[in-house]
């Protein structure tokens, strides 16, 4: 990833009930850097696509993974 370009992370979620998640990247190899803040996201009850745009503010190798 460079900086100053401009990402897009999708993903689909559903809960049980609607409850936040903490949505998040950073870099473990990397000192734990943070290259998307936390960010509360609202999961509805019905499945759907969501989508967080942020912009890099250093260049990185990005891992991605997702935890419970």
């Amino acid at each position: 990833m460079f900086r100053g370009w401009k990402y897009q992370l999708s993903f689909d979620a559903v809960a049980d009930e609607k409850r936040n998640i903490i949505v998040d990247i950073e870099g473990p190899d990397n000192g734990w850097t943070r290259y998307l803040a936390d960010t509360t996201q609202e999961i509805d009850t019905e499945k759907k696509t969501y989508t967080l745009d942020f912009t890099m503010d250093s260049d990185a190798i990005v891992t991605l993974g997702m935890k419970p």
